[in-house]
């Protein structure tokens, strides 16, 4: 990744920009027009991306605003003179991440020293629990970034340090099986057994994981995690078997007997109260997980963690693969608004569907799967019905109706499916743009 990406046509400034950041061996690249800024955009990720908002230069503020229609990887910056207060007022309300004097720079060569310092004072003002924290295996990945995730992962640290056993409870999909992985990522247990319960012999697999308990205790060796997910599919013999052990710290089944410490964990995604009432689930064993339970909420219940998990898929794509991606602000908020049944699951089938798609580097709307694509303002109506039909009012209705998506759609197609550069066309700004679109039922 290129450290820096700055737009501007004062040499001035790109020759004190330039020798700051390699006097400090940090990679930079300069664009002079709009059409360049955008091509080197969408060619790779960089770190900040800077625009000069001299007047002469370029049209900064609708190229900002473009900007904030994506969500790029990098922070954006925009460096100006002492006079353009109302410019700078305007990049602030577009949500530029930090502002630099130009001044400054041309004196003091000043250009990494100063941004630092208003990343360093930036980070302090932010709360340690809305930083975003990855903890990642070889495979998989554990975002966390909302309220409910934070808390997950310090449960998640907490149940590193003793054996009591836990219950998880959530969605098929929201996380539950990696939770379990990260949690014996630790080196405070030795192995990690996933017990299967859809096996046709649960007695016979129990057997042959207990004998590998027997033999992991003759060598001494550290404590073991296992982990039942859906339990209450485990038969009542062996779930007896497991409250035993909770009881006494010792495992009795087929004449075999352990007495070594083991986590265990369980799993369930049906509704408790059910599970309790059918009997799939014995006392015994529920009350010694009845004050040990965590639950998972939805993805859909926690936005941030969502576009954290895109935004990171999106990083590990062009570091693992060279290839370089970044969603319109459409097709985010088309993801964010859809009910995801699967949870993280089913995201990730859709991203990799996304991505697959896609035909250019930012990723729109037109390339959401199709179960996410009906449900937002991309899907195209098929209305066939005949105006004399209707009565004036409703006709009259239905045509505006459908000369607005006609409209819009054709506008968009246009564009590159980006709402700015469309609003811009139709000579409205955005959010008047974005207000048809939404009165109309588009979005």
């Amino acid at each position: 990744m290129i450290d820096f990406l700055l737009l501007t046509k004062d040499e001035r400034l790109q020759e004190a920009v330039k020798s700051d950041a390699l006097s400090k061996e940090l990679s930079i690249q300069f664009c002079d027009s709009y059409e360049t800024f955008l091509d080197q955009i969408d060619t790779q990720p960089f770190g900040f991306v800077f625009v000069d908002l001299e007047k002469s230069a370029t049209q900064p503020l609708p190229l900002l605003e473009w900007l904030e229609t994506c969500q790029l990887p990098s922070k954006i910056g925009v460096i100006c003179e002492e006079s353009y207060g109302r410019e700078v007022l305007a990049s602030l309300r577009l949500g530029v991440d930090c502002v630099l004097s130009k001044e400054n720079l041309l004196q003091n060569n000043s250009f990494v020293s100063r941004l630092q310092d208003l990343l360093v004072q930036q980070q302090d003002a932010l709360a340690d629990s809305f930083r975003p924290f990855v903890f990642q295996n070889k495979t998989e990945h554990f975002v966390v970034c909302s309220e409910h995730s934070r808390h997950l992962h310090d449960r998640l640290r907490a149940e590193q340090k003793h054996h009591l056993p836990l219950l998880l409870q959530g969605e098929i999909g929201v996380g539950k099986s990696f939770f379990v992985k990260a949690l014996a990522a630790d080196s405070c247990f030795s192995d990690l057994m996933i017990f299967d319960v859809e096996s046709k012999d649960q007695s016979a697999f129990f057997s042959q994981q207990l004998q590998v308990l027997i033999q992991n205790s003759q060598k001494k060796s550290g404590p073991l995690l296992w982990y039942f997910p859906e339990i209450q599919k485990l038969t009542a013999e062996l779930q007896e078997v497991l409250a035993q052990y909770l009881s006494s710290g010792e495992f009795l089944f087929n004449g075999l007997a352990c007495v070594h410490p083991v986590k265990i964990v369980a799993s369930y995604q049906d509704d408790f109260e059910d599970i309790l009432d059918k009997n799939k689930f014995k006392e015994d064993l529920y009350w010694h997980f009845a004050k040990r339970t965590v639950s998972f909420k939805s993805i859909s219940q926690r936005k941030e963690d969502l576009k954290a998990l895109l935004q990171y898929w999106l990083s590990e794509l062009w570091k693992q693969e060279q290839q370089y991606h970044y969603l319109s602000l459409d097709a985010l908020e088309s993801l964010m608004d859809y009910n995801w049944e699967q949870n993280i699951s089913g995201l990730r089938q859709a991203f990799d569907q996304m991505i697959q798609n896609a035909k250019q580097s930012m990723v729109t709307g037109k390339a959401l799967p199709e179960a996410v694509l009906v449900k937002s303002y991309y899907c195209e109506p098929h209305d066939d019905l005949d105006l004399s039909d209707l009565n004036y009012n409703d006709a009259k209705k239905r045509m505006l109706n459908n000369f607005h998506r006609d409209y819009i759609f054709s506008l968009l197609k246009k564009s590159n499916d980006n709402l700015t550069v469309a609003a811009e066309k139709a000579e409205m700004d955005r959010s008047n743009f974005k207000k048809i679109i939404k009165k109309y039922e588009l979005m």
